[in-house]
């Protein structure tokens, strides 16, 4: 019976791999190219790796399997919480591959806590709780017994490289950190795979994503960011990839002639602008959103407040005892309310048609829609849509003051992105956003403007400026990776047209299990042998229902906390 493997690198781009290959760089990656097929892949709109890996793992899109972005609204509030595996509403792939009796292994996959038991083994990803400095432990490991083994072979199976303990004048401790967490992971994968019978292993190594938000700056010379200083962070981010092109020539050692690898990207990976956006404030400018009072006014109790949110999470995070923060999150919900009151108190919703969570990846904007919002005054029907043509509309004439650019390529209605149970939770309006240039604009909540404007060049000689994009000097890109090799696919080939969504009927394919009749995603036979397909035709299942239906569990407070302090790390929150 056929094996596959499938490897995520998570943000990986071809733009970042090919120069590297081309020069002999990456020998592995190179034969793979050379030896199979690949391309591009689509990520899901906006490109967030919560919302990708699940649409990758279900086949879906986000208006079905329910994973919409890192935090989901609580109904009736101006208030979030993050999302965990049990607000996915449709089935990944492992599990019906378990249900077949296939031996599955997964590590590393987001969105895969609480874990559930299956036909295998899984040990979680970088949003698991509970892992302290960096190292998982038994219990969120399935199963419970592969935590000796990994700690007498391995030295442990370390989830992350903790990159919030590190500040700004440690980057190079920083990344000798994610070259430690990312050659234990390939040791880690190396014995299961050699210690296991399995059907199919799936590993998804963050460290690719991780090192660009934080190295970015350091790699590329033309980036409004770079800093040359110290030189020896300059290949950061290649080193990397070159040890995770070693992995993959250990994968390949161990693959048997007849079976598959297949490796994706969740999303790709660019640099970012000095240029941030403040889409509140613009809301604000265009008559769309009213404010109590000038929000980004640097009061001394403003000033205040954000000083306190910063050092009450930097403090705790750093210094008060684990069994402590425990109970204090668990007894109080202190950080979320201020985080709350910063981000929303100073909106006048009675006076407001329209907002944005003004998340810092890709920010959205929501309809302050009665019977929808908690304080909502814009009417359903024609009023609603009226609202959003206009709001779109203005969208489009939007122009950067610095170069006269327009700012936003398109906008999206929900239902032209999402379809499904879901999508009436998502936002109203999606932004596909023009770059800068060669570079993506950064996001920020309009409380920290510094001047009053929707658009403003950070002020580089401020250390508080330079903190903001300590580990945002990278930016997610909607075109990630995929590459195809075995006996199913033609050698040497460039392929287009790939989604994320199609990889669940793929993965699906390759293991000889039916495909799910209705998913979202497609088999796609055109870039696969002729010969290959007629051999092993496709089956398709047009009676199992994918969709599930399960109760939210959401994080205790202070396990919530812990997951946000390592998006905090990665720069998708301030």
């Amino acid at each position: 019976m056929t094996k596959v493997m499938v490897v995520g690198l998570d943000g990986a781009d071809w733009e970042l791999i090919m120069p590297w290959v081309r020069a002999g760089k990456l020998p592995h990656l190179q034969r793979l190219l050379a030896e199979g097929c690949y391309g591009p892949l689509a990520s899901i709109s906006p490109p967030l790796t919560f919302p990708a890996w699940v649409s990758f793992s279900t086949g879906v899109n986000p208006g079905r399997h329910g994973v919409l972005d890192f935090f989901a609204r609580i109904p009736g509030q101006f208030r979030v919480r993050l999302y965990n595996a049990m607000d996915i509403q449709e089935e990944r792939f492992w599990h019906r591959l378990s249900r077949e009796n296939k031996t599955v292994g997964i590590v590393g996959m987001p969105v895969n806590y609480p874990i559930e038991p299956l036909n295998g083994i899984v040990l979680p990803g970088f949003d698991t709780p509970g892992i302290g400095g960096g190292k998982a432990p038994a219990d969120h490991m399935y199963p419970q017994s592969l935590y000796r083994e990994l700690e007498e072979h391995c030295g442990g199976y370390w989830v992350v490289p903790n990159l919030v303990a590190f500040g700004p004048h440690q980057m190079s401790q920083a990344a000798e950190r994610i070259k430690f967490v990312t050659v234990n992971k390939g040791q880690v994968v190396d014995y299961l795979l050699t210690s296991r019978n399995w059907d199919c292993f799936v590993f998804v190594l963050g460290e690719t994503d991780s090192v660009c938000h934080h190295f970015w700056r350091f790699h590329d010379p033309a980036s409004p960011l770079y800093e040359s200083d110290p030189p020896e962070l300059r290949d950061t981010i290649f080193a990397i990839y070159r040890q995770a092109d070693e992995i993959l020539g250990r994968l390949l050692e161990l693959l048997p002639p007849d079976g598959h690898l297949v490796m994706v990207s969740d999303h790709g990976m660019g640099g970012t602008s000095d240029k941030v956006i403040h889409l509140n404030l613009w809301l604000a400018q265009e008559g769309f959103l009213t404010y109590k009072e000038q929000v980004w006014k640097k009061t001394w109790w403003r000033q205040a407040q954000r000083r306190l949110l910063h050092a009450a999470r930097d403090l705790g995070r750093r210094y008060v005892p684990h069994a402590l923060k425990k109970f204090l999150f668990r007894k109080t919900d202190l950080i979320d309310r201020l985080e709350s009151h910063l981000r929303y108190a100073a909106i006048d919703w009675d006076h407001t048609l329209a907002y944005s969570d003004e998340g810092f990846h890709f920010p959205s904007i929501r309809i302050n829609l009665e019977g929808v919002e908690p304080r909502g005054r814009v009417r359903p029907g024609k009023e609603y849509e009226q609202l959003r043509e206009k709001i779109a509309a203005k969208l489009l004439e939007w122009e950067d003051p610095y170069n006269g650019a327009r700012v936003v390529h398109r906008v999206y209605r929900r239902e032209e992105l999402y379809s499904g149970p879901q999508a009436c939770h998502t936002p109203d309006l999606v932004i596909d956003w023009h770059q800068d240039g060669a570079y993506g604009y950064l996001w920020r909540p309009s409380a920290m403007a510094q001047e009053g404007r929707p658009i403003e060049r950070l002020d580089l000689s401020k250390s508080s400026e330079r903190r903001f994009v300590l580990n945002r000097s990278g930016r997610h890109r909607h075109e990630g990776i995929f590459l195809g090799y075995g006996p199913a696919f033609p050698p040497g080939r460039e392929v287009n047209g790939l989604s994320i969504m199609d990889m669940a009927p793929l993965i699906l394919y390759l293991n000889q299990v039916s495909i799910p009749a209705g998913l979202d995603g497609r088999l796609p036979t055109d870039i696969m042998k002729g010969e290959y397909l007629q051999e092993h035709p496709p089956q398709y299942d047009s009676h199992s229902e994918t969709g599930r239906t399960q109760e939210a569990k959401p994080y205790k407070s202070d396990e919530a906390q812990e997951i946000e302090d390592r998006l905090r790390s990665l720069g998708y929150l301030e």
